[in-house]
């Protein structure tokens, strides 16, 4: 690490893979998912604080209710990048976050969208784009859609 107003770049990733994992239940049993997520990153430092990142994460996996299955009939897709830049280096609490692209769409057999997050959260916290099926958790069309999807 540079020591000083120096600034260091360090370019990162990190890969996560989930082989048949139990995530939550339907009425049907347990749901399990399968799928690999890999990030791309770059972090700044100044004076060895953190003072930007930038992160770029492709995802594709399923969710089955079959803990054997090689593939699903819910597929899941993420496609996303992400900025942030701390307005007092290294302080977490300063930092700004801009996120856009796909964060999450979860599809049925159809192909038709179960839940889709798409767009850009802006620095103030704002969403512009689509959200539809999920809040905190499913809303009651997305779990009805979900669980005919998984258990049919």
């Amino acid at each position: 690490m540079a020591v000083g107003d120096d600034i260091v770049r360090c370019d990162t990733f990190k890969d996560f893979v989930l082989v048949s994992e139990p995530v939550f239940e339907v009425p049907c049993g347990t749901v399990h998912e399968t799928s690999s997520d890999h990030r791309d990153g770059i972090r700044w430092y100044r004076g060895g604080l953190l003072v930007k990142r930038h992160v770029d994460e492709d995802a594709t996996g399923f969710w089955s209710v079959d803990p054997t299955a090689i593939d699903g009939p819910v597929r899941l897709y993420a496609s996303w990048s992400s900025t942030s830049s701390w307005l007092v280096p290294g302080d977490d609490d300063t930092v700004r976050e801009r996120l856009q692209g796909v964060g999450l769409r979860v599809t049925g057999a159809s192909g038709a969208p179960i839940v889709m997050i798409a767009g850009q959260d802006a620095l103030d916290g704002s969403h512009r784009g689509i959200v539809r099926g999920l809040t905190e958790d499913f809303t009651p069309e997305a779990w009805t859609s979900l669980v005919a999807a998984l258990c049919d």
